[in-house]
């Protein structure tokens, strides 16, 4: 009973920091969390529980061959397992699933980690239930809650059927939040949060840092991570149309005192130029886009600085010139959330997951989600193509 007045009160505090929707996007940005208004969570995971198993209908968002997801994604009616499964496997019935820019890359054939065929399922994200396992499965269970513990699972189906070793296990303190969070931050938290953990220690509070993918999920969860180290940032936010000052505001607002945001073809004049003369050089350099503007990233940094390199929205390549190597001791990293998740062990990836919790429980820690039925992916695959997106995608399976 006590556990289920405190998941009850933690989904009340949850549910009132989650940003979902076009009119808590204005409120957050305007006014501040006070006025946010969330859109309603589904329920926690302990709530949903005895739900999933009345469904019975099954479908998958497949795709026989790489190519422009708008053209090679279907949706397809399916078959849930059934009968006993094999000694290593687990039967899963999925409830929630992200829509991120890797599974895009996937499906086009761009990502380095794809996935297994095409004919294949996308999506890498999302939560699920057990349903069965094999004899010899022993991390989990039936009736147990799960993420996937690699990238090219296939999320984007109501059922799947895996080996043991794809799966982690979702602890109680998780099992708490709203579904739509717990599916999410095995993603884009995760990346951020690692890459604050990974190439911070050599910063001290107040020190700059800046970054190219400010309005990307990883982005949004990079500066909240970021303002609670005390430092400050730099923000490059693509250009959007009529929404980009909207969403510059709502960045200024997740990151608080010490936060400036500029769009990307502010980057290229003298104005930016001058404001970043007048406060000191930053000393990390985040970059999502590639191309151009990672070069103009890099001529930003102060000497001795880091580049992290995490993505190429842009699909050009990272050029950078020799003298910033010779000269100015630039350091370049590379990260991948998904070759890390494959060096880790299921312990230490849950332990970074779980370390978010309290920020999120606190609303230190807010997403800016919108929710679509998997009945209606094909308006789902044209709205994710909108230059003028601002919220990530969840699918809901629990139809």
């Amino acid at each position: 009973y006590q556990r289920r007045v405190h998941g009850n009160l933690m989904l009340a505090r949850v549910a009132a920091n989650l940003c979902s929707g076009a009119r808590a996007f204005s409120a957050a940005a305007g006014a501040g969390a006070g006025t946010a208004k969330a859109e309603p969570v589904l329920g926690t995971l302990a709530d949903l529980t005895s739900k999933v198993g009345d469904l019975r209908g099954a479908f998958a968002v497949r795709y026989a061959r790489h190519g422009d997801p708008n053209k090679v994604l279907t949706l397809e009616k399916t078959e849930a397992p059934t009968g006993t499964p094999l000694p290593n496997e687990v039967f899963v019935r999925w409830l929630m699933a992200p829509v991120s820019p890797n599974d895009m890359n996937m499906i086009e054939g761009l990502y380095a980690h794809p996935a297994q065929g095409p004919p294949a399922v996308g999506g890498n994200e999302g939560v699920g239930l057990v349903i069965s396992t094999g004899s010899s499965v022993k991390s989990v269970k039936a009736r147990d809650w799960v993420i996937p513990a690699r990238f090219g699972l296939g999320t984007w189906q109501t059922h799947g059927r895996y080996a043991e070793n794809d799966l982690d296990k979702v602890p109680e303190s998780l099992q708490q939040l709203p579904a739509e969070i717990v599916g999410s931050l095995g993603g884009s938290p995760l990346a951020a949060l690692l890459m604050v953990e990974e190439y911070t220690k050599h910063l001290q509070p107040g020190d700059y840092i800046i970054h190219n993918g400010a309005s990307s999920v990883v982005g949004q969860s990079f500066i909240q991570f970021a303002r609670d180290r005390k430092f400050n940032l730099i923000n490059i936010v693509r250009d959007r149309g009529d929404k980009s000052d909207k969403m510059i505001e709502y960045l200024k607002y997740l990151g608080g005192h010490g936060t400036i945001c500029v769009p990307e073809k502010y980057l290229y004049t003298h104005e930016f130029k001058r404001l970043v003369s007048d406060i000191p050089k930053p000393k990390l350099g985040l970059n999502l886009a590639g191309g151009p503007l990672c070069l103009e990233v890099a001529r930003s940094l102060a000497p001795n600085s880091t580049l992290v390199v995490y993505g190429g929205m842009s699909r050009k390549p990272v050029t950078l010139p020799t003298s910033m190597f010779v000269y100015n001791g630039l350091s370049v990293r590379g990260f991948s959330l998904s070759q890390w998740m494959a060096t880790h062990s299921p312990e230490e990836r849950m332990k970074m997951i779980t370390s978010m919790v309290p920020l999120i429980v606190s609303g230190r820690l807010k997403f800016h989600f919108e929710r679509r039925n998997i009945s209606s992916f094909v308006d789902v695959k044209a709205w994710y193509s909108s230059p003028l997106r601002d919220r990530k995608i969840i699918l809901n399976l629990l139809e």
